[in-house]
């Protein structure tokens, strides 16, 4: 990304993917500023990604209330990324996932460890 201009939609939408979880899925503008600086562009201002996001919010790929912004759709994966998913065959049901039937990866390094 050039370091001058100001942030894609999919930058902020990598920003919300490394600093959210499923517990706390909100951001403040600040808080996406300072991912984008910490990841992809150390310049980035808060105006540029307030920006970004009321524009965002119009494309209903976020979500805005009080001062917090929460991300509704992921970030593209990159191409090789995609490959590796299409060609897996092994991939959880989303069902699985919302009904806590997956392990974590402690959980699974744990069990590794045990053997």
């Amino acid at each position: 990304m050039d370091s001058d201009a100001p942030p894609t939609a999919q930058t902020v939408l990598e920003a919300f993917d490394y600093e959210t979880t499923l517990d706390e899925p909100w951001l403040t503008v600040p808080a996406v500023a300072e991912a984008i600086r910490e990841h992809f562009n150390p310049r980035v201002t808060e105006r540029e990604v307030r920006t970004r996001l009321h524009e965002m919010q119009h494309a209903n790929t976020v979500e805005h209330h009080g001062g917090w912004w929460r991300s509704l759709v992921a970030p593209r994966l990159a191409d090789d990324v995609r490959q590796e998913v299409d060609d897996d065959t092994e991939l959880v049901p989303l069902e699985d996932m919302e009904n806590d039937k997956t392990q974590s990866h402690e959980d699974l390094f744990d069990d590794v460890g045990e053997e």
